[in-house]
């Protein structure tokens, strides 16, 4: 007993500490959008849900967020050196069709609406998250960038195989937030828990198969490699959390994907804080300047996230979000949103260097 509490405590590492910032960030734009929704609820009561600027906190706060996010991304991307070569300007061009391909199916299987379609969105979305935690974690320094990528495929196969059980062991009791998306509230019971249960056992066997490999690193043992990983294990359980907390609380997935933009907001600050300046001060307003300083990048980054909400007010207060504006609502609309994060996840699958 004395030898454990004699144990050094490890301190945050910067992924824990970026991770932790972003959860309480999203917490308080949450928050902020919940404020004004319940404001604008008070001033008119009688609008329609739809017409109104704050549909649901969480959801309209995600959704002006993800855009914004993926404006910034694809700008970043589209003027960066790995896209100035032949092969690297091929290899967008090949994500940008996978891209327009994956909305196109997404479309043809019902869309938001669709239980297929969302489950599927659901997935790859949480693919795209799970690799770039582990890419975090190299990148923050935590791990070396090698073995982060080996840890982070591992563990993110083994936290993936674990969602995937849970929501079909939630499908085999019927919760309606799971059950009913995929019309499957009304089978017959037998159906849904056969059908749910050999899901269950397939993730399991998988998540099993990734927590070998994971088992199998430098220091031998799950346990002791878990210790080992201990930023990426606590970051990828997050993942978790928040996840079936945000379909629990309202059926949608909305908290994670706003924490996975606020994440990458606090991760991209603390780089260009801590990067050495350049040689020549890039000129303020310049591209550059908004690139490589703190100051640009908030100035593009939370300059478009503020235009997107005042044009959201306009939309919803001048024209109740009339959807015969069409550039509006392929820009802001709920319905266009899943299309916005379809385009960001394939385009993010351009290698890293």
């Amino acid at each position: 007993m004395d030898a454990v509490a004699a144990r050094p405590r490890r301190p945050l590492t910067v992924t824990e500490r970026n991770a932790l910032l972003a959860l309480l960030g999203t917490l308080g734009v949450f928050a902020l959008f919940f404020a004004f929704g319940v404001l604008e609820r008070a001033v008119t009561p009688s609008a329609d849900r739809a017409a109104r600027f704050v549909r649901e906190a969480t959801e309209t706060a995600t959704r002006l967020l993800a855009v914004a996010h993926t404006l910034v991304a694809t700008l970043f991307l589209a003027t960066s050196q790995k896209v100035r070569s032949g092969r690297g300007a091929a290899t967008l061009a090949a994500l940008a069709g996978a891209a327009v391909l994956a909305c196109l199916g997404f479309g043809a299987l019902g869309g938001r609406e669709g239980g297929v379609a969302m489950g599927l969105f659901a997935v790859y979305f949480l693919l795209h998250d799970l690799r770039d935690e582990a890419w975090f974690y190299g990148a923050n320094g935590d791990a070396p960038p090698a073995e982060a990528r080996r840890a982070g495929l591992a563990l993110g196969g083994f936290v993936l195989c674990v969602m995937l059980a849970t929501a079909a062991g939630g499908l085999a009791i019927g919760l309606p937030k799971l059950a009913r998306p995929l019309h499957l509230a009304t089978a017959p019971v037998a159906l849904r828990v056969a059908v749910a249960g050999a899901g269950v056992v397939a993730a399991l066997v998988a998540a099993h198969l990734c927590l070998r490999a994971f088992a199998r690193g430098p220091v031998a043992g799950a346990p002791a490699e878990a210790r080992r990983h201990r930023p990426l294990v606590v970051v990828l359980l997050g993942v978790y959390g928040v996840f079936f907390a945000s379909i629990a609380l309202t059926g949608r997935f909305y908290a994670l994907v706003a924490t996975h933009v606020v994440i990458w907001y606090v991760f991209t600050l603390r780089r260009l804080a801590t990067a050495p300046p350049p040689a020549v001060a890039p000129r303020v307003g310049s591209w550059t300047w908004m690139r490589t300083t703190v100051a640009g990048f908030n100035a593009l980054h939370l300059g478009l996230l503020a235009l997107l909400a005042g044009l959201a007010a306009v939309w919803a207060f001048g024209f109740a979000n009339d959807p015969s504006m069409t550039g509006l609502r392929l820009l802001l609309s709920r319905e266009a949103f899943p299309y916005w994060t379809l385009v960001h996840v394939t385009l993010s699958w351009m290698p890293r260097r």
